[in-house]
């Protein structure tokens, strides 16, 4: 008797899911090369660092003090993500903007 192969189908959902992923992967990849490459300039007490915002999952750009570990800018900035933070929380829609 023959069984008939069975294949995974698609789903648009985590195809989706998939290229996100992918898309985010890209550009962790790409920031991290660059921060590597301003490290390589040895600008005087200055690190450069991708790091994982721990509560928006966001990546940010810390431009640190060498010597200390003092954050000096960060890229977007905190208050930045503090906004996208809000906007999620409500539903995509920061607090005091008009319903849509």
């Amino acid at each position: 008797m023959d069984v008939p192969l069975i294949s995974r189908t698609s789903n648009g959902a985590s195809d989706q899911n998939s290229s996100a992923e992918t898309n985010q992967s890209q550009l962790l990849r790409g920031a991290a090369t660059a921060a590597r490459a301003l490290n390589d300039l040895n600008i005087a007490d200055r690190e450069f660092k991708v790091v994982r915002d721990p509560t928006s999952q966001r990546f940010v750009i810390v431009v640190l003090e060498q010597s200390t570990g003092a954050v000096l800018d960060q890229y977007p900035p905190e208050s930045v993500i503090k906004m996208l933070n809000q906007r999620s929380d409500s539903g995509g829609q920061l607090p005091g903007e008009p319903s849509r």
